[in-house]
């Protein structure tokens, strides 16, 4: 771990004053980065915080709700937070996120008032610890969101995999980076066909300027691709209703290109199941509103550390 980074002296409990180091949370832009503190609080559990300021680009409703996958770009910055500065994974190790969930506690967003930032405590779980002659190797956690106050926001946890440069290499080796692409080819939107009602299949669109997205080079389709395309889906077929509970997997990189195919193979009164699909091969699965909530242990470890 880097001695100079800001979190070698973590405060005992979480500050929300400032940001982590960006390369904490894998970012380039600093208005990108929604973590503010990580110090530990206990055996295996974490306390941190999570700061979602007002003029955010995804923050779009005029009346300031926090849309999901905000939240759960927070899982995923948080899971790699912990990972650098609890298990000295180092900054140069990629990461790859097998699965991830997220849910709105009081079954709606939390609004974020005009003048005010939405300021978030964070109980973080380590549920299971992979180790192989000594390097961390994976991670899987649980986390749940509180106000300052106590009352609960939210829940959620991802499954995170380590690889250092030369395993990555290996694995991306054919792999063609977002550079060598026209942007015209991957501005569209959405392409959805619809035919009574139902929604056929679909080429999922994305803006490779878009910096919440796509922060910085990559050579994959990122993750939060899935699930822009899994609430732009869900907002088409259920257009008076909230997606306030999202389960994803990740099961394949996602190339550049060819095109990527979105299906509904699933639907409910309120939820969605849907598929992304390249050269046949499912890459990512989304869960919209799945019936039944995931339990986190967060909470639980967290009040036994206290």
């Amino acid at each position: 771990m880097d001695s100079e980074t800001p979190l070698a002296q973590a405060p005992a409990h979480p500050a929300f004053n400032r940001l982590v180091d960006r390369r904490l949370v894998h970012k380039r832009a600093n208005s990108e980065v929604l973590v503010t503190s990580v110090s530990r609080h206990g055996s295996g559990s974490w306390e941190c915080g999570v700061q979602f300021p007002p003029g955010h680009s995804r923050v779009v409703d005029r009346r300031g709700h926090v849309p999901l996958i905000l939240a759960l770009e927070a899982v995923r910055q948080l899971g790699l937070s912990v990972a650098h500065v609890g298990f000295e994974v180092p900054y140069d190790n990629a990461f790859i996120m097998d699965d991830a969930w997220i849910r709105w506690s009081a079954g709606t967003s939390p609004q974020l008032e005009p003048w005010s930032s939405l300021d978030l405590v964070v109980a973080v779980a380590i549920v299971d610890h992979g180790v192989r002659n000594g390097r961390t190797t994976s991670l899987a956690l649980d986390m749940v969101l509180k106000l300052p106050t106590g009352e609960q926001v939210a829940s959620g946890g991802g499954v995170f995999r380590c690889l250092t440069p030369s395993q990555y290499r290996a694995v991306r080796r054919r792999a063609l980076s977002a550079a060598g692409l026209a942007d015209a080819e991957y501005r569209r939107d959405l392409l959805w066909g619809m035919a009574e009602h139902r929604v056929e299949p679909c080429l999922v669109g994305m803006n490779v300027r878009d910096p919440f997205i796509f922060d910085h080079l990559t050579d994959h389709v990122p993750g939060l691709a899935f699930v822009d395309a899994s609430n732009r889906f869900y907002e088409q077929v259920f257009p008076d209703r909230e997606l306030i509970d999202l389960s994803l997997q990740f099961t394949s990189f996602a190339e550049f290109s060819p095109g990527i195919e979105a299906t509904i193979v699933e639907s409910g009164a309120d939820s969605l199941t849907i598929t992304f699909t390249q050269r046949d091969v499912v890459v990512a699965e989304c869960i919209c509103n799945p019936a039944g909530a995931r339990v986190s242990l967060a909470a639980e470890q967290y009040e036994l550390a206290t």
